[in-house]
């Protein structure tokens, strides 16, 4: 066996066994339904806050929001202005609305209002809907894994699906969310560790773009207006603005589930019962708040690594051409191929072993996830 290929399974078996083992100690302290499906309602906003957004995160933003850069610039940067405004309608509007009802899945909500044909509707629309999503995440996802590892795609889900269901089905809410912390400093691990590599690959910090250079030039990044109605405008400051704070608002409190955004279903999670849920594990109104905060501030950080990494990369093949997976074409045009071909190709056995150990705690997450909210919803709605 390759010692690096070996080096991965190493990491992805170390990973399983301690889900396993966080599972294991969970399902010994939860007593009752409401312990096990919302966490006694007296989680940690930092651990809750971390939570959502990993329920928020794939494998496949983290692979290509560095390409998304690469390809059409830092324009989306604008789009973290939303901060304050989403804070304020969605910490001060919507939340104390959620947690005014002791409930355990969001769907009972609707039935107060509009009945339980309503609400079983919803969530029977949610249960199908999550059911292709974790479906198609998880396949796509271990295909990636698969063909980095070497690991054969059907012994691979194989092995996603029994251990991750098996952790869950015993750890409950409380698991899933230390595991989703744990996930999060992988990510955030990984990511910096992989902009250490390239600076000291490049001997310092010359990968940082040069503003005006000729390379920039090349790449033809388009310009980002104030505002535009036109089509072929694919960002603006004030479209981006209103495009984050809409997104954030409805993937924060929808029990519905909504397209995403960057124009892919699977780049963001679908926004429902998994984001409500966790609202629900904190004490009071004020908890959530925080957590949602925490969960704003945590993301628009994470978001700014993933796009240092893009201009990492960016300087790295614009010095060492000949490595990019295809040299003859622009490296804008091969953009989401990057990431993945330096994690494949040119960084070392370690680090390489880590990134493929964050995609694979993220291929779990995914799926503990989705299994835990379908389990509270199938059984609080039906």
């Amino acid at each position: 066996m390759n010692p690096l290929i070996g080096l991965d399974l190493l990491m992805m078996a170390a990973y399983s066994g301690m889900m396993l083992g966080i599972a294991w100690w969970y399902a010994r302290r939860n007593k009752t339904a409401e312990d096990y499906f919302v966490a006694g309602r007296d989680a940690n906003p930092l651990v809750v806050g971390i939570s959502m957004i990993a329920a928020l995160f794939s494998s496949i933003s983290f692979l290509t929001t560095p390409g998304e850069l690469i390809t059409y610039g830092p324009g989306l940067a604008w789009g973290m202005l939303h901060i304050p405004f989403t804070f304020v309608i969605v910490g001060y509007f919507l939340i104390p609305r959620i947690m005014r009802h002791k409930v355990t899945s969001g769907y009972e909500l609707l039935e107060e209002r509009f009945g339980p044909r309503v609400r079983m509707a919803a969530s029977l629309l949610f249960v199908v809907s999550r059911l292709v999503w974790m479906a198609l995440i998880v396949f796509l996802s271990g295909k990636l894994l698969a063909s980095l590892t070497g690991v054969p795609l059907p012994y691979m889900l194989a092995a996603v699906g029994v251990v991750t269901t098996a952790a869950t089905s015993a750890g409950g809410i409380r698991a899933v969310m230390v595991t989703d912390v744990i996930q999060f400093v992988f990510h955030v691990g990984s990511a910096v560790l992989v902009v250490a590599f390239i600076t000291y690959r490049l001997d310092g910090f010359s990968w940082w773009p040069q503003w005006g250079s000729s390379e920039l030039a090349a790449l033809e990044w388009p310009e980002v207006k104030v505002f535009s109605l036109s089509a072929f405008d694919r960002v603006t400051i004030v479209g981006a603005l209103l495009q984050a704070t809409l997104w954030w608002v409805c993937a924060s409190t929808s029990p519905h589930p909504r397209s995403q955004q960057k124009n892919s279903p699977l780049r963001r999670r679908l926004p429902d019962q998994m984001m409500i849920q966790r609202f629900l594990c904190t004490s009071d109104a004020r908890s959530a708040r925080r957590s949602f905060l925490n969960c704003l501030l945590g993301d628009g950080v994470f978001n700014v690594i993933l796009w240092i990494i893009g201009f990492a990369i960016l300087g790295y093949f614009q010095r060492f051409v000949a490595q990019s997976p295809n040299p003859e074409v622009l490296l804008s045009r091969q953009a989401d191929d990057l990431f993945p071909h330096l994690i494949s190709t040119v960084l070392p056995a370690g680090l390489r072993g880590i990134i493929i150990a964050a995609l694979f705690s993220d291929i779990m997450q995914s799926l503990s996830g989705g299994i835990s909210a379908l389990g509270s919803a199938l059984i609080t709605d039906f």
